[in-house]
């Protein structure tokens, strides 16, 4: 008995154990704060440097742009993961390496060359008996084309003749001929079929004239269908901003609430307040700038010394006025905790005037 209860104690001692080290990283995550410092600079090119930071750097992420951008991220100093899906950063190769698979690769070129040459000798002889095999049987083969040409030719033109024999037979059984004879031998019924075939002397004045009124007529049919449509376009942009009128009054009027009003001001709380923890604790940088025109350099200082009080104690404008420049550089530092965010979040969520502000946006007219 007393056994099992020492087993019991040492489970109990390791779940507690487990449960304190998983409150420790908990409380971790929500009160160690992720620390970015971002880099940047501006010479002849531009370089860019941006390091997140977790857990007393034991996890942290870079990313840089130098004519190329990277991001990696490392555990204890090692990196595990490429963000962007390019070689692992563990499978880098060094110098020494480089240049020893170089020299095995020229190694193999050289053998590859020697092998392709033999092959080649070899292979020369072969074709030379295999090109003269290929003209004898080339010629063969033409002769026995033309052969099987002749043939066809002859056999086609038999077909034909038949045909021509069995179409003379047919038309002979219908007697056909004698109605053709019948016009011929009549030349009043020819003569008549002829004035019925050409067109009077009024009809070819009357023709004209009525392709005249045809194409008039087209034109001003074509002309009520385009003002019929801009009726209907008009009258469709007429209802469209009437319904648009209607909405914006309708938006208006929930705006205007009171409850709409509480949560417009719990939100705007709330995002200054978010902003005021997501913003750098620490900036500084310094620009030089010129243009190729004085008076240009000028009015540019004068438009950013507007802005002074803003970044007067940050960062430092320096102006040339006697070239074409522009070089500076930059370093931000700052922090964001993850208790803050989910604090800003849930009051933000469970707040009762913000959903319902929501719900009624999002669900119309028709949620009320």
């Amino acid at each position: 008995m007393a056994l099992f209860l020492n087993i019991l104690k040492i489970i109990g001692i390791i779940l507690l154990c487990i449960l304190a080290l998983l409150l420790v990283l908990l409380l971790l995550a929500l009160f160690c704060p992720a620390v970015y410092r971002i880099k940047g600079e501006k010479q002849d090119k531009l370089l860019l440097h941006a390091r997140i930071s977790w857990l007393f750097p034991l996890i942290y992420g870079n990313i840089k742009y130098e004519g190329k951008l990277s991001c990696i991220l490392y555990l204890l100093g090692i990196p595990v993961y490429d963000v962007l899906g390019e070689k692992s950063p563990k499978g880098k190769k060094t110098e020494k390496d480089g240049k020893k698979e170089k020299k095995k690769q020229k190694g193999k070129r050289k053998e590859d060359n020697a092998a392709k040459k033999r092959k080649g000798s070899q292979g020369a002889e072969k074709k030379k008996d295999n090109n003269s095999e290929n003209n004898i049987n080339n010629i063969r083969d033409i002769e026995d084309v033309e052969n099987a040409g002749r043939q066809n030719q002859e056999e086609q033109s038999r077909e034909a003749y038949s045909d021509i024999v069995r179409q003379k037979t047919v038309m002979e059984e219908k007697n056909e001929e004698p109605r053709k004879v019948n016009i011929l031998e009549n030349p009043e019924m020819a003569d008549k079929h002829h004035e019925e075939e050409k067109p009077s002397i009024f009809q070819k004045l009357i023709q004209p004239i009525k392709e005249f009124f045809q194409k008039v007529k087209l034109f001003f049919q074509k002309i009520f269908e385009k003002v019929r449509n801009i009726k209907y376009t008009i009258l469709n942009m007429k209802e469209k901003l009437e319904n648009l009128k209607e909405t914006v009054y309708w938006y208006k009027e929930v705006l205007e609430r009171e409850e709409s009003k509480r949560a417009i001001t719990k939100g705007k709380q709330q995002l200054l307040k978010f902003l005021n923890h997501v913003k750098p604790k620490k900036v500084k940088g310094n620009v030089l700038f010129g243009f190729e025109d004085p008076g240009t350099t000028g009015e540019v200082l004068g438009f950013i010394s507007m802005f002074y009080p803003l970044f007067g104690n940050h960062i430092t404008v320096t102006p040339d006025f006697e070239r074409t420049i522009f070089q500076g550089d930059f370093y931000i530092k700052g922090r964001i905790r993850a208790f803050n965010l989910l604090r800003f979040g849930w009051s933000i969520f469970f707040d009762k005037d913000i959903k319902n502000l929501y719900n009624i946006l999002t669900g119309g007219k028709n949620h009320e």
